[in-house]
């Protein structure tokens, strides 16, 4: 169960509100398995709007085109979409997602379409 089995991510850098003089790319990552983000060790999610350019530490903040499902719905997959002069301007390549008791979600990232992309962790 991903549940209990997941890396910890927690980069400030990733934070909706931060915005950074170096861009960040996250296609470059040997993304494996689940994940689980956290900003400054409290477990968040990724958003579900769209993100301003040049936020989350990248120049195109990747966000979850869609609701994070209830428990009952088990793993879904979901879009997600990058901003770069709109909202949805680059189609990632969708991420599963698995609302866990306690009251968080994982997330099974993948390398996303391009640079300068990189996964978002609301705050």
């Amino acid at each position: 169960d991903p549940c209990f089995h997941y890396t910890v991510l927690d980069q400030a850098w990733r934070a909706s509100n931060t915005t950074t003089k170096f861009k960040m790319c996250d296609r470059n990552v040997k993304w494996k398995g689940w994940y689980r983000l956290f900003y400054k060790g409290q477990s968040i999610q990724m958003p579900e709007r769209c993100i301003p350019s040049n936020k989350c530490g990248t120049h195109a903040p990747l966000w979850l085109a869609g609701p994070h499902p209830k428990r009952r719905h088990g793993v879904v997959t979901r879009n997600v979409c990058g901003h770069w002069k709109k909202c949805c301007a680059f189609r990632s390549t969708p991420i599963k997602v698995k609302k866990c008791r306690g009251n968080y979600y994982v997330y099974k990232l993948v390398p996303p379409s391009a640079c300068y992309l990189a996964y978002c962790a609301g705050t």
